[in-house]
Formats: structure tokens, C-alpha cells, sequence
């Protein structure tokens, strides 16, 4: 392998662009900076600092077949050049340099879907300050004292009586700097593709560390497996799943595949043998299929029978793995009335336990795959699942911890179809659903309640201690005691019991809510609702979760 160092201005580096010899080879990661960070790239330029360099792989056109088709941001590769300069690394900042020197209008999506208008970064251009942000990205109207960085580099750069001496004079510095500042790129000739492929992934060890998924995609250059998850997740989009990590997928096609593991290395595996030959393709392609269908079934009968809502619901992203592997085993059938019981076992044992979080997660991994595809095969199959939990696990668990207990316990709050306190009315879904994200949970027993008493973020944040509630209701409750504000809503006993009990609040004579005493009655409160939370996780599990001494 030969590797030549070439200095470049950003001049320079435009006529590239510009004739289009520059791609993007399959082994690559999609464009993922947002505008902050081009902000940042650009300030350094700007002051000069280093910006490090690319690496390219030089060959001849026979290699087109690595090329990428899509999925990034750079200008096609034009068929007409004798050779392709392959991005091996540093596609994110050529990829911004290349539209911020384009003087263009021009709007992209990164591959969390954020879009980035580069003609909204602008430049201060008013005296030296440093309070002010050199480079900002906004929308709307242009800030004070800032001027578009597409004036300054584009054809449409401002001149004569538009703007002032001192503005005039801070732009062409602007202009100077970026054109003139030097980019680096290091050449290599390999005639090996797998060299090329290791290189990509040592150089992204050394820095952001490249994910097992990117490794595989990396590995399948010759597959379009990239792709194919994208394409997946996008149909997951309007459920609220198309953030779905990359390794999720591919765990359901490891397990189909390689038999005794669902993650890691795995997928490398799987891979390598599908290139080697070793796996027939169409029976690859076949698989993939299922998969493709079988995903939207796995969401669809999260949302439906468990509560997940969301992404963010979801205790653990390997349950969309273990059901899709199931519908894909049933393809994509409805399960039956015994098969639905045991899912059911499965989804709420595996919630409450940290089944696939901490020591023998991989363990627990395989031994469930192998329950889905039994399930799924013959309609019998038995979960042994893990020991029941300790019941004192859930009375201090933190909400806060996003822990799977966590965030089971909001699925099953869901499924109880909460209902306003202040008129006993079924709050909207998506109402809770976005409220369960954001860290101003309602607590039954307010923060700054308990704090008079010396109670500390650990009693006041525990599991038994929050439900839902919807911001109009939370700004009205403040400090007071429940048993102040629950009385103070203008509703009936009915409507109040209904309400409560949809959060599963116990509010029976002896509740620790109506208790003169907010220290004592919280205390109580707490043991009161840990045991209707358990009582709840257990009813719609058909089995017991918990144990009680």
C-alpha cells in the first residue's frame, strides 16, 4: 500500500467537487454532523486551527461497484473520469465544505433525519467581540451584526453601499481565510478491497469509535445491507420507532443465520459467510425479506399489546429484535391465544428484571431468540425467564433511571388509559406519551413538599411516587399535600376514584393520601402503591414478578 500526502486550498478542493471525482464508498457511515458542529469546523478554519485531514482511496473505474448510490450528500461521481477518489475518512467535513463552497441554497437531511439549510450559517461580521458566537446556524430573520455565509463565499457575495467599510472589510477577511485555508489529503493506492476495509475501520477506532453495525456494513460492501435497514426503519418512522439502532436489525438477521448468538460479533459472522459464499445468497435475500416484513408486525404489536407508545417507552430496543425474529418465524402470522399468553410472560418478566441489561445479558439474549423460534414453530415453548424480583426493587427504583423497570412501569401506566384528576376524562394519548420523556413527571407527593421534612431526589423520584400528568394539571398543584389538592378539584367521588385508579393510586380510606401527616403518609403511601404497581405488572404478566419478603 502507498500513501501520498497532498495539500489542498479549499480553492482547490472545489474544482474536486466540482469534477466530480470524489465518492462515497459503500463501507462508509452516512452524514451525520449537525449544524453545531459544522459551526464549529467553520471557526476553525476561520482562526486557522487545524482541521486534520481525508483519506482517499485512489483506483481505477472497475472498483465503480463500490460506489454508493445514496444515503450521502456529496455530487454523484461522474462516469466520465478515469479514476475515483474514495472517501475512506473524513466524509463529514468534505461533505460540509462541499456545500458550504457551493455558494448555493442548498438543504440536506442527516441520517437522524435533522436538516441542515446551509445557507443559514452566518458570519459576525461587526467589531471583534467575544462574547459573540463567530459562526451561528438560525432560522428566520438574519441576527444582528451577522451576515450570510453564502454572501460572503457565493456569487451573491454583497458589495459597494450595501453594507459599511468595517462590514466589508470583516467579510473579505472571512472570505480570504476559508478559501485560502489548506485541507490535506492523504492519497493511498491499495489494489486490495479487504485492505481498504480494515483501514476504514482502524482509523475510525482511533477516534469516534466506528458501532458493531457500522463494522458489518463495512464488512458487506458488496451487500447492500446498509441500505436495507435504512429502508426498514424509515417504514418505522410514523410509530415513532425510526430511531431504532442499526444493531437491532441486524440481531434478528445473526440469529436466523448463526444460531447461537444474537449480538456482537455475530453479525460480522453472518457476513462474512454470505460473501465467502457459504450462505446462498437467495436464501439470504429471502430471509432479509421476512425480516422487512416481519418489523412493522413486531412494532405494531408492541404498541398495541404492551403500551410501548414510543421508542422511548421501549425497556429494552432487543425486544424489537426477539418479536420481529418470532413474526418472522411465523411469517408474520397473528400468534395464537397460548402463543399470545407467553408473550405477554415474556414482555413484562423481561421489563422488570433487566433481563438484557448488566452480566449475562448475551446469555439471556440467545436462550429468548430460541424461545421466540420455538414459539413461533411449534405454538408451545416455555419462558423460565429469571427469579422473581424483590419487591423492595420496585418501591426504590428511580424513574429517572430509564432502567427497563422504568420504563415498563410507564408502558403499564398506558395501558390503564389515565385519566385527568380534575374531571375524571381520558387524557389523550399523545398527551402522556410526551410527557413521559421530559423530567417533570408528576409527583403525587410534590418535591418541594417533601423537602421540608429533609427527604432527599432518591425517596421523592422513586417509581411509586410519579404518574402521568399533563402540564395544565402539574402548574396548579405546586407544593400542596395530596390530600389538599386532590380534595380542591371541583369532582365528584366517582370522577376521582376513576381518575386515581387509572394511575394506579390506591385511594381507599386507609391510603396514605389522606393522612394529616405528609411525612407519615407518604411513607405509607408508598409501600401502599408499590404493592398495586406489583399487582398490576403481575396481572397483565398471568404470572408472579415479584417476590414480597
Amino acid at each position: 500500500m502507498k500513501v501520498e500526502v497532498k495539500r489542498f486550498s479549499l480553492v482547490q478542493l472545489r474544482r474536486l467537487f466540482e469534477r466530480r471525482i470524489l465518492a462515497v464508498p459503500e463501507i462508509q457511515r452516512e452524514f451525520v454532523w449537525d449544524a453545531n458542529k459544522v459551526c464549529t469546523l467553520l471557526d476553525s478554519i476561520y482562526r486557522g486551527y487545524p482541521i486534520g485531514s481525508a483519506l482517499i482511496w485512489r483506483t481505477n473505474r472497475r472498483n465503480q461497484t463500490q460506489l454508493r448510490q445514496k444515503l450521502h450528500i456529496l455530487p454523484h461521481y461522474d462516469e466520465s473520469n478515469r479514476e475515483i477518489w474514495f472517501i475512506v475518512d473524513g466524509q463529514q467535513r468534505l461533505s460540509v465544505l462541499y456545500h458550504v463552497l457551493s455558494g448555493e441554497r442548498r438543504r440536506v437531511e442527516n441520517a437522524r433525519g435533522r436538516p441542515i439549510a446551509f445557507d443559514r450559517f452566518f458570519f459576525y461580521a461587526g467589531a471583534p467581540d467575544e462574547e459573540r458566537d463567530t459562526f451561528i446556524y438560525r432560522q428566520g430573520a438574519t441576527p444582528e451584526g451577522y451576515v450570510p455565509l453564502i454572501d460572503i463565499l457565493g456569487d451573491r457575495r454583497r458589495r459597494g453601499d450595501a453594507v459599511g467599510v468595517r462590514t466589508r472589510r470583516r467579510m473579505d477577511e472571512c472570505r480570504s481565510a476559508i478559501l485560502n485555508a489548506g485541507f490535506f489529503l492523504q492519497v493511498m493506492s491499495a489494489d486490495r478491497l479487504e485492505d481498504v476495509r480494515e483501514t476504514f475501520i482502524r482509523i475510525n477506532a482511533q477516534g469516534t469509535p466506528v458501532s458493531s453495525a457500522d463494522k458489518a456494513f463495512a464488512r458487506a460492501s458488496n451487500l447492500e445491507v446498509r441500505h436495507w435497514v435504512r429502508d426498514a426503519k424509515a417504514k418505522l418512522a410514523p410509530a415513532g420507532f425510526g430511531d431504532l439502532p442499526d444493531e437491532t436489525i441486524l440481531s434478528v438477521l445473526a440469529f436466523m443465520f448463526d444460531g447461537t448468538d444474537i449480538a456482537g460479533r455475530a453479525w460480522e459472522r453472518v457476513i462474512r459467510r454470505i460473501e465467502a459464499g457459504d450462505i446462498d445468497r437467495r436464501e439470504f435475500d429471502k430471509r432479509w425479506r421476512s425480516i422487512g416484513r416481519s418489523l412493522p408486525y413486531a412494532v405494531d404489536y408492541l404498541r398495541n399489546h404492551f403500551g410501548v407508545a414510543h421508542l422511548g417507552f421501549l425497556p429494552s430496543t432487543q425486544m424489537v429484535a426477539l418479536l420481529t425474529l418470532y413474526f418472522a418465524h411465523r411469517d408474520a402470522k397473528r400468534p395464537s391465544r397460548r402463543a399470545a399468553n407467553l408473550l405477554r410472560q415474556w414482555f413484562w418478566l423481561a421489563s422488570v428484571s433487566d433481563r438484557y441489561s448488566g452480566r449475562g445479558y448475551r446469555k439471556n439474549l440467545a436462550a429468548d431468540a430460541r424461545f421466540m423460534q420455538r414459539l413461533a414453530e411449534h405454538g408451545s415453548a416455555r419462558f423460565e425467564g429469571t427469579a422473581p424480583v424483590p419487591l423492595r426493587d420496585l418501591r426504590y427504583a428511580e424513574y429517572s433511571a430509564r432502567s427497563s423497570l422504568s420504563r415498563g412501569f410507564f408502558c403499564l401506566l398506558s395501558l390503564h388509559k389515565p385519566r385527568y384528576l380534575e374531571d375524571g376524562e381520558l387524557v389523550p394519548s399523545d398527551s402522556y406519551a410526551s410527557i413521559a420523556n421530559r423530567p417533570d413527571r408528576h409527583h403525587i407527593f410534590p418535591r418541594h413538599l417533601l423537602l421540608r421534612f429533609g427527604l432527599v431526589a432518591r425517596d421523592f423520584n422513586a417509581l411509586p411516587n410519579v404518574c402521568f400528568l399533563v402540564a395544565r394539571e402539574n402548574q396548579t398543584i405546586g407544593s400542596k399535600a395530596p390530600r389538599k389538592y386532590l380534595l380542591e378539584i371541583p369532582h365528584t367521588a366517582r370522577a376521582r376514584r376513576l381518575a386515581l385508579r387509572s394511575h394506579l393510586i390506591p385511594d381507599g380510606a386507609s391510603s396514605g393520601l389522606w393522612d394529616e401527616s405528609a411525612r407519615r403518609g407518604f411513607e405509607r403511601f408508598m409501600e401502599q402503591r408499590a404493592e398495586c404497581i406489583a399487582d398490576a405488572f403481575e396481572a397483565q404478566a398471568g404470572r408472579e414478578l415479584f417476590r414480597r419478603r
